[in-house]
């Protein structure tokens, strides 16, 4: 990978099959994408239940600038979905990405991909809590 300014672009498209937290009959979700320190959000969406497909069609862009070589071949793209909450977010899932891993796919691109979300916080870490289809481009 080169030093330069980079667009990491994330479309985020649909979200099913949510494992809601204990006590819970649904969830506000919410993505998060970090990547170099950076953090962009899609909106929330109300009361969704376990059962069904959740539509986003979401554009979410981070542009980080002067990133040198050795950062850039060890940047992260984090992809988060959270619970939405009044005074705190509560992590349901998440899926991590090496940004060279993307960078040098072909086009520069991962098209239409079902990612299986899982919480390192949880109880059980392999357990899948949602699957969430995205597709996601780096560019310099």
């Amino acid at each position: 990978m080169r030093p330069g300014d980079y667009m990491v672009h994330v479309f985020v498209e649909k979200l099913k099959d949510i494992n809601m937290p204990q006590g819970s009959d649904t969830v506000d979700p919410m993505i998060v994408v970090e990547c170099l320190g950076m953090k962009t959000f899609s909106s929330a969406k109300d009361n969704i239940g376990p059962i069904g497909v959740t539509n986003y069609s979401e554009h979410l862009f981070i542009e980080p600038r002067g990133v040198d070589k050795p950062d850039a071949e060890s940047a992260k793209i984090m992809i988060k979905l959270m619970d939405k909450g009044m005074f705190k977010d509560a992590l349901i899932g998440q899926f991590e990405f090496d940004m060279s891993y993307i960078y040098f796919m072909k086009d520069h691109t991962l098209l239409h991909k079902w990612l299986a979300l899982s919480n390192p916080n949880g109880e059980d870490y392999a357990k899948i809590q949602a699957y969430l289809k995205v597709s996601i481009s780096v560019a310099c």
